[in-house]
């Protein structure tokens, strides 16, 4: 009946409305997925909003060290070779080891971490976690109470476990513990310091003159593009732009030295003028008793004169 048949008609659109809508709904999602990164399952805090990612006016500080770039773990994602080490002393971390280690039946994992230590342990400097967090893993992960006090009473808040240390506590490989720590930077965005050699532009020169060539042979058939243009503007001004990309690196260095070292002179010199004074205050020290010894002074005297004319 013509009933049936448009009932028919009417639910084959609906089924093929839902069919559509849940294609699209599908491809939006496949969307998202290909928008979004995955690293270590670091989430990202830039898809943690609808509004995505707002950058704030403050610029972040850190002390300058000659060779060393910073940049955000979780931007960067720098590989191993990339980040700065350093030489780190652990004398209190090897009193707590040999504890561990004796307990434990480890008398080998004690001498090979000593070895290596023993001038230094060379690690990468921000390839860590701190007391804190390594309590909580430790809490999380069932240890006992006696275990995390011993870690709380020996080493500071702000002490930092860089990965060989947790490596030869807990008899866990490096590799896995080298994972875990750098996860923790990356999901706390931590800006790290990274080798300048290693992540530097290579090229610079090569690139700047190739740009000056490509815009000579580009432009040299424009109006007003001519020789003069070309070499002594154009061409001084890309001499000036490589000037200030190599040099400008050296002279900060050398200015920011300079200004270093005159500081430092500076509270020598007044580190030592304080001395003076305080050493040309200590002559005077015992001016303040002369009044005591003078109204004393003729009993004193009275009792040696005595005393000599019995002698």
């Amino acid at each position: 009946s013509s009933c049936s048949q448009a009932l028919r008609a009417g639910q084959g659109r609906a089924k093929e409305m839902l069919a559509s809508h849940a294609f699209r709904a599908l491809g939006a999602k496949r969307v998202v997925a290909k928008n979004a990164r995955a690293f270590w399952n670091v989430s990202l805090p830039v898809l943690q909003s609808p509004g995505g990612a707002h950058i704030t006016k403050y610029h972040i500080v850190k002390p300058y060290k000659d060779g060393v770039d910073y940049d955000d773990f979780l931007v960067a994602l720098p590989e191993r070779d990339h980040l700065n080490s350093f030489t780190k002393e652990v004398p209190l971390f090897l009193r707590y080891l040999k504890v561990v280690t004796d307990q434990e039946g480890r008398a080998e994992a004690f001498k090979a971490f000593l070895e290596r230590a023993k001038t230094g342990l060379v690690v990468e400097s921000d390839v860590y976690i701190t007391a804190e967090e390594l309590l909580a893993v430790m809490w999380k992960n069932g240890y006992s109470d006696a275990e995390r006090n011993a870690i709380q009473f020996t080493f500071p808040n702000d002490y930092k476990f860089h990965y060989p240390e947790l490596s030869a506590m807990f008899d866990i490989p490096e590799e896995e513990t080298y994972k875990f720590c750098m996860r923790t930077r990356m999901e706390d965005s931590h800006i790290g310091e990274l080798d300048h050699s290693k992540v530097k532009r290579e090229g610079l020169i090569r690139d700047h003159w190739l740009i000056f060539g490509t815009g000579l042979f580009i432009f040299k058939t424009f109006p007003f593009f001519n020789y003069y243009f070309g070499v002594k503007v154009f061409g001084t001004s890309m001499w000036c732009w490589t000037m200030w990309h190599v040099l400008n690196r050296f002279i900060a260095k050398t200015t920011r030295r300079n200004e270093y070292m005159a500081a430092q002179k500076t509270a020598q010199e007044v580190m030592e003028g304080e001395d003076k004074i305080v050493e040309s205050m200590r002559r005077f020290a015992n001016d303040a008793k002369c009044v005591e010894y003078l109204k004393t002074f003729k009993e004193d005297s009275e009792e040696k004169i005595a005393a000599y004319r019995k002698a």
